[in-house]
């Protein structure tokens, strides 16, 4: 694979790094280093939490964004399943509104709302529930829960970024977008 890989140009895309990182760290870095040095080879990993591999000259990373207005609906009605009938459901509007661009949030909703044939269940149970209703069961996958997701996100962060992140909670209209807090 190796060889074959540095036969011409390419781009290696390697997802959801963090499982084989915690798994075994050094042993993928090393790889990573291997890889990292193919002529004519990009790589280009996503990695939850704000890390890094060792070994590997990593140029800046690149953070997801929340998905625009437009962009949100148009990600709920396709992964609803029904995009005819929740288009021009007065409640759309206020459920992306409440989930606030997160496209995780915003497809495990759309998920949740394939059971019904209008979102006024979906609205009303989001009213009572909010967050704990983000979860397809009672799975433990990131990918399923909304919770799960979460756990792990925020599981990286040293303990002064989990005490900054629990203030800026707090607070009533979150803290400032656009950088990071070293």
């Amino acid at each position: 694979v190796l060889r074959e890989l540095a036969t011409g140009r390419g781009a290696l895309v390697l997802d959801n790094m963090e499982t084989p990182l915690d798994a075994d760290g050094p042993e993928v870095e090393s790889f990573l280093s291997i890889l990292a040095g193919i002529e004519g080879l990009e790589l280009v990993a996503t990695i939850r939490g704000h890390r890094t591999p060792d070994g590997v000259p990593w140029r800046p990373t690149t953070e997801p964004e929340r998905l625009s207005e437009s962009a949100a609906a148009e990600a709920f009605l396709a992964a609803s399943g029904k995009p005819q009938k929740f288009a021009k459901d007065t409640h759309l509007p206020r459920l992306l509104a409440a989930l606030d661009g997160v496209p995780l949030a915003i497809t495990l909703m759309a998920h949740f709302a394939q059971l019904f044939e209008t979102l006024d269940p979906v609205w009303s149970r989001w009213e009572k529930k909010r967050t704990a209703m983000l979860k397809d069961g009672e799975a433990r996958d990131r990918l399923k829960n909304i919770a799960v997701s979460y756990e792990l996100s925020i599981g990286v962060l040293g303990d002064s970024a989990r005490r900054l992140l629990s203030v800026l909670a707090m607070l009533p209209d979150g803290g400032p977008t656009g950088g990071y807090f070293e």
